[in-house]
């Protein structure tokens, strides 16, 4: 996975308002233009945006986010992953983008992060497209559940 770092200095050229310290509500207000600037930057070449996470202290603010690209055959790496190792953690390799009903949320499979060691499975939200991850015991419980198995 690669990773992009902005860098962004403090200056008074053009600046409509200057942040004397970071708090919740600034942090929270910054994470929201950021991502949406590398949101539109990824759908401008295509890349599938995920957001991240956000650090700060009274006078410093680093902000998370993915790009993620397709192989040849259109899949990210998790798909292609979760195609070809789903078996090994004994799920179903036709599970992937299947969705699972956990409380009011629906959720879709959506692959495999081979670096995790518990949490392996990728889950999206459908509502808000927000990302979890599940250990693969507890995504085969659900459709079992769900399918009667």
């Amino acid at each position: 996975m690669n990773h992009v770092l902005v860098v962004v200095e403090k200056s008074t050229k053009n600046v409509m308002e200057v942040i004397e310290m970071f708090d919740r509500e600034t942090a929270k207000k910054l994470h929201r233009e950021i991502d949406d600037m590398a949101r539109q930057i990824a759908e401008k070449y295509g890349y599938e945006f995920k957001p991240g996470s956000a650090r700060f202290s009274d006078t410093e603010i680093s902000f998370g986010f993915y790009f993620r690209t397709t192989n040849a055959s259109g899949e990210t790496q998790f798909e292609a992953d979760y195609k070809q190792h789903a078996k090994t953690f004994d799920l179903d390799p036709d599970w992937l983008h299947k969705i699972i009903q956990e409380g009011d949320k629906k959720m879709e499979i959506i692959g495999l992060d081979l670096n995790k060691t518990k949490n392996v499975v990728i889950l999206k939200e459908i509502s808000s497209g927000k990302q979890y991850i599940a250990p693969a015991i507890t995504v085969k419980l659900w459709m079992k559940y769900q399918t009667g198995g």
